[in-house]
């Protein structure tokens, strides 16, 4: 009876436990929240307290239990892990889900805890003012910040990099300052929070540093008449009239042995304030020899150059020797012509053999008409092989004398000396102007019926033809737009009986000493948390001339324009920017590209998103990268976590840029990417990263002419471009805009796409055709690849993403890019195809050594396209000398042709030294030098097939 009780008594003591044990166990709506609202991006506070809790601990909480933030705002930033005290600190706006854990219960979730903000992303808008005020250089920077907790502090730094790191600047309560110069600015305006945003601002002087430069006319024998220009300090183009501003210039006269420099105390004899080129045409006394031109220009800036009237407007004769249109010999005669414009006319001429006793050929007139003075005087003489004298004697009565000769062998051959190019009239990308001479000539050339014009180019024939403007002496010609290449021009002649000659003539490949038109239209956007924001646009480009931006809403109107780029308070809109160069001829320059600033309540997009495995060559490595686009409120947030986990880590913070990569992936793995902006929300996307497969120009038709065109290669955030056409480099945009397309830019496009940090490169190829205007582009090859076999043949790999009218392929073979042997056809899979095919070849019987193959792809017209060479080495050996080091004086080099290759050694000191061969097989050469080597190093030089290389030689004691 005791036992039953003591068991009784135990239970009994045991259940109460149990019960005071549960009943110590909260329920969620025992646990009332608090919460403090956020004054700045992330400092909200949540408390949670339960009433039995605070009878326990006097309202610290029970040190058991673990309070955990299970769910809260999408953008994240708060904490995950648990903690022992019941309150939440540094947290975001947003509703929050907390779960409070205590040994022996079960877990409870107090939900829907709200934190509230009054923090006002801050927001800021920069301007400039003032520019070149009271002459000076620079401007004033105005800073106006809004939102934010105060106190609003400002900085200011002369850098072109927005993400300057923001403890190297200065902060103070001004919100402006002045910047005594130009260049990029940035403005950056932190409030109490820490938060801080940035404006980039360019400060750019209204107006260009300028020189003066002049031609003129003699009006009579005291007078000229000055036609004056303004030409750039920085790239010697001309200013373009009206001018911006007022420029001041002020002439100074100096005796014919002074220094270039204004005397002490001297008065200018002529001063003009400028606001346009029609300023500086005006009447200068001949008896002003020698002067200086100061100028002045809206900035303040000055130069000051100095000029010799007799010298730099001195009469020329512009001869010319120029046959007729049969063989230039004793029977028949010749042209020769004079330029009037610098001479007092009216006037008379003289020309007389230069052989013996100078019997006079010709004699005539002139006066100062207008086509003389522009096209000049014909005088047609009789052939003569000694040559000429010519004597001009003016209205004034002064006489010039001149010797012309005859040029030695002379017939009706015209040759074109390219002798200059420069970007004067370029509008299209990778072209040039080109200024050539001619020499030879043809009967009635300079008729005011002749013309010159080109009619063919590296592609085929022009049409329209392109006219060539004559220049000055008449026997020099430019042509505008012209990219490299060889072309063929054809002289056009009024006189009876002469049919038009042709000539050819070279435009040089692009070089910094020759270069091509460049341009790139780039822009960003800075948008705010209250729906407005800035675009900041910048048209990079070497045209030498101003460019106006016109910003355009999405509604069609021209909402503002200016030279800065640089344009504020907009409101959420898409918006198209026109980017206008004013060029020197009538071909005007503009380029447009659109930008959105979102609205108040935008998430963040990712306009772009692609995952790509890396590539070592043609292998695949073991990670690979993300590319983005962004657009939004920024700076952003970037987070990654493996798809499907939700296990985030951030990658950066504080990103600013539009384009952003992220590397060292692990191949095809799937990733999930949460991006958010400054206004707090989130976007999430999912990427994998898998193989690039080959590429292809976005095009699929062929141009018009006279009709816009843009060719355009496939986008990828961050990477590169570069364009060729047939061979020369033109362009490092994505996109070539043709405005408009002309057949002179027919050819073939190559583009290579190399994606960041040197990931993968493609190539893609377009053969543009006018002359099949709105039909689709030829063969489209996308990858050529030969590789040598196990067992050693060649196998040729190609692949097209398009083909139309495609008739065969030809494979070609060759040893050393001379001698070229074709070695098979491979017949179109489908010759009016729009889709691609996969094509191999092999090459049972290669050569020994290095071998280039090449595809040519043939159409049923016949044309054909040749592609790059691909290098395949068939050895049993690698490249290489041995022994090495070389102990006996005796070494052999292993080649492709011994009996052909090249062979020099060289010493330390650059000298060759002689060395004796002797063939050991087919493909090694034995060497030894004819003169004992002392011990060293030295370089054996291979040239063979080609190809160049080197080998380190030691020569042991």
């Amino acid at each position: 009876m005791k036992k039953a009780l003591r068991m009784l008594l135990g239970l009994w003591l045991v259940a109460g436990s149990l019960n005071r044990s549960w009943a110590q166990c909260p329920a969620a709506s025992s646990y009332a929240t608090s919460t403090t609202a956020a004054t700045c991006p992330s400092n909200g506070v949540i408390q949670l307290t339960n009433p039995a809790d605070v009878a326990v601990s006097g309202g610290r909480g029970v040190p058991e239990a673990v309070y955990t933030i299970t769910a809260g705002p999408a953008g994240g930033g708060y904490q995950t892990t648990g903690q022992s005290a019941n309150q939440f600190q540094g947290l975001p706006p947003g509703t929050y889900t907390v779960t409070v854990s205590k040994p022996g219960c079960p877990d409870v979730v107090v939900s829907g805890i709200t934190v509230n903000t009054t923090y006002t992303p801050i927001s800021l808008i920069a301007t400039v003012s003032n520019i070149c005020a009271n002459g000076q250089p620079g401007g004033t920077i105005n800073a106006s910040a809004s939102g934010g907790l105060a106190p609003i502090q400002y900085a200011f730094v002369q850098s072109p990099n927005a993400n300057i790191a923001d403890n190297l600047l200065t902060y103070g309560p001004a919100s402006s300052t002045a910047t005594g110069g130009y260049g990029l600015f940035q403005v950056r305006a932190k409030d109490g929070c820490g938060v801080f945003t940035t404006n980039t601002v360019d400060v750019e002087p209204i107006a260009k540093p300028a020189y003066f430069t002049f031609d003129g006319t003699a009006k009579d024998c005291q007078t000229y008449g000055i036609k004056g220009n303004l030409s750039s300090t920085s790239d010697n183009q001309s200013v373009s009239s009206p001018y911006v501003g007022t420029y001041t210039l002020e002439f100074f006269d100096i005796t014919a042995t002074n220094p270039c420099a204004i005397p002490g105390g001297a008065t200018p004899f002529k001063t003009i304030q400028a606001t346009s080129q029609s300023d500086l045409n005006f009447d200068l006394a001949k008896t002003h020899g020698k002067f200086v031109v100061r100028t002045t220009g809206p900035c303040g800036d000055v130069t000051t150059f100095c000029y010799d009237l007799a010298s730099t407007l001195a009469p020329i004769v512009a001869f010319r020797t120029a046959p007729s249109c049969q063989q230039f010999n004793g029977t028949n005669g010749t042209d020769i012509q004079l330029k009037t414009g610098y001479f007092a006319g009216p006037g008379s001429i003289t020309i007389s053999s230069a052989g013996p006793g100078n019997p006079v050929l010709a004699t005539g007139t002139f006066s100062q008409t207008a086509t003389e003075t522009t096209r000049g005087v014909v005088f047609p003489v009789a052939y003569d092989p000694q040559g000429y004298l010519a004597q001009v004697t003016d209205a004034c009565g002064v006489v010039y004398s001149y010797t012309i000769t005859t040029p030695p062998g002379a017939g009706d051959a015209v040759t074109a000396d390219v002798f200059y190019t420069n970007l004067e009239c370029a509008n299209q990308i990778g072209a040039k102007q080109t200024w050539f001479k001619l020499t030879g000539g043809v009967k009635g050339l300079f008729d005011s019926g002749s013309s010159v014009q080109v009619v063919a180019g590296p592609s085929g024939p022009i049409s329209p033809a392109i006219q060539a403007f004559p220049i000055g002496d008449l026997d020099i010609y430019k042509v505008r737009n012209l990219p490299p290449g060889t072309y063929t021009a054809q002289i056009n002649t009024s006189t009876t009986g002469c049919g038009p000659t042709s000539f050819t003539f070279a435009v040089p490949p692009n070089s910094p000493s020759s270069p091509g038109l460049t341009y790139n239209l780039t822009g960003s956007v800075q948008a705010f948390c209250g729906g407005t924001g800035s675009l900041a646009i910048s048209f990079n480009w070497n045209g030498g001339t101003d460019v106006t931006y016109t910003v355009t809403n999405s509604s069609g109107q021209a909402i503002a324009s200016n030279t800065s780029g640089v344009f504020t308070n907009l409101p959420a809109d898409t918006y198209t920017v026109t980017a206008s160069a004013t060029t020197y001829c009538d071909n005007n320059f503009t380029q447009t590209k659109t930008f959105t600033i979102p609205g108040p309540n935008s998430v963040p997009v990712i306009e772009k998103k692609v995952g790509i495995i890396c590539e070592n060559g043609n292998t695949a490595t073991a990670t690979g990268q993300a590319l983005f686009r962004f657009t939004g409120f920024a700076p952003y947030q970037f987070e990654i976590s493996p798809s499907g986990t939700n296990s985030w880590s951030t990658i950066a913070t504080g990103i600013t840029a539009s384009d952003y990569v992220v590397s060292n992936l692990a191949a095809n793995a799937t990733y999930d990417f949460r991006l958010t902006d400054n206004c707090g929300k989130s976007t999430v996307t999912t990427v994998s990263i898998k193989p690039l497969d080959a590429q292809t120009v976005e095009n699929t038709l062929n141009p018009c002419n006279g009709q816009n065109y843009t060719l355009s290669a496939a986008d990828f955030p961050g990477a590169t471009y570069s364009w060729t056409k047939d061979g020369n480099p033109i362009s490092t945009n994505r996109e070539i805009t043709f405005s408009p397309y002309q057949s002179i830019n027919n050819g073939q496009y190559v583009v290579t796409i190399t994606l960041p940090q040197g990931c993968v490169v493609r190539t893609s190829t377009a053969n543009l055709n006018s002359g099949n205007c709105g039909g689709p582009l030829p063969v489209n090859l996308i990858a050529f690849d030969a590789k040598l076999l196990a067992d050693q043949t060649v196998q040729l790999d190609w692949v097209t993403a398009s083909e139309q009218n495609n008739a065969y392929f030809e494979l070609e073979r060759s040893k050393d890019l001379v001698a070229i042997e074709p070695i098979g056809r491979v017949m179109a899979a489908e010759g009016k195809a729009l889709s691609g095919h996969n094509y191999r070849y092999v090459d049972t019987q290669p050569q020994w050594g290095t071998s280039y193959y090449r595809l040519r792809q043939v159409d049923q017209s016949g044309a054909s396209v040749a592609y790059p060479w691909q290098v395949v080495v068939i050895r049993d050996e690698a490249y290489g000398v041995m022994p090495n080091p070389v102990l006996d004086q005796r070494f052999s080099v292993s080649l492709d042709e011994p009996q052909t290759a090249k062979v020099q050694l060289f010493g330390a000191d650059g000298r060759q030294i002689s060395l004796d061969r002797n063939a050991l097989s087919s493909h090694r050469l034995e060497l030894r030098p004819s003169s004992v080597l002392p011990a060293g190093v030295y370089v054996l030089l291979v040239e063979e097939r080609g190809q160049s290389r080197s080998h380190r030689l030691i020569v042991a004691p």
